[in-house]
């Protein structure tokens, strides 16, 4: 599980997701990770929820970002083109589940997989949202100004919904926003979800948001979460 967030600003936009890995393979324990990653020259960045086949889907991707940009009108059928390769370079082609176990399809086919994809071409930032549902099925949608992926129900998306605005909110506004959701997400979600690391990309120029800015954001978060208490019970 995880919890991504991505959102546009007048002056470009802001990509944040939490670090924190399950791994469940070999016994139950977590570390952190990188899960944002972007192509400077094109001016894009991705995130991944889910499981291996987003990571492939993010890994075709890069390597399709490699040779050639992809414009704003294409992206849509690239990431669904991309989308039902990645499935089929896990699972292999939908006849083979005829001789597979029943909980092995459902597992496949079930699991949450998305793959947020943000593009700035200098003047405009356009997001979309590549969503694998299982035996092939792929759906990729625009988005108009946000969107979230991973623990998507939490309850601190309200952060998001009530208080984010793109026509009014500049990007250094959205990092406070993204802190909050990301990492008090973590807070009511601490199995799932955890750490944080955040990308903005303004006129084509791609940034990470250094370590000691993301410690001060932790910083101002703890101080929100403890005024919203205090202010609960007072």
């Amino acid at each position: 599980m995880t919890l991504q967030v991505c959102m546009v600003a007048p002056d470009g936009y802001l990509m944040a997701s939490d670090t924190k890995v399950l791994h469940l393979e070999s016994g139950y324990y977590s570390s952190h990770e990188t899960k944002i990653f972007f192509n400077t020259g094109r001016a894009i960045s991705w995130c991944g929820a889910g499981d291996d086949v987003v990571r492939i889907a993010g890994c075709l991707l890069e390597q399709e970002l490699v040779t050639r940009n992809i414009d704003f009108d294409e992206m849509r059928s690239v990431l669904r083109r991309i989308g039902e390769q990645a499935w089929h370079r896990k699972y292999g082609d939908v006849s083979a589940y005829s001789s597979r176990p029943l909980d092995a399809i459902n597992s496949a086919a079930l699991s949450s997989r998305k793959l947020t994809v943000a593009k700035n071409d200098g003047n405009t930032s356009r997001i979309w949202v590549l969503e694998i549902f299982g035996v092939g099925a792929v759906d990729c949608r625009e988005m108009i100004d946000k969107s979230l992926a991973g623990n998507d129900l939490n309850p601190v998306t309200f952060f998001l919904e009530r208080f984010y605005g793109s026509e009014t909110r500049a990007l250094v506004d959205l990092k406070i926003l993204a802190a909050a959701t990301i990492l008090l997400g973590g807070t009511i979600n601490p199995t799932g979800v955890g750490g944080l690391e955040m990308l903005t990309c303004s006129k084509g120029n791609m940034e990470m948001v250094s370590l000691q800015e993301i410690a001060d954001l932790k910083m101002r978060v703890d101080s929100l979460d403890a005024a919203i208490a205090s202010l609960l019970f007072q």
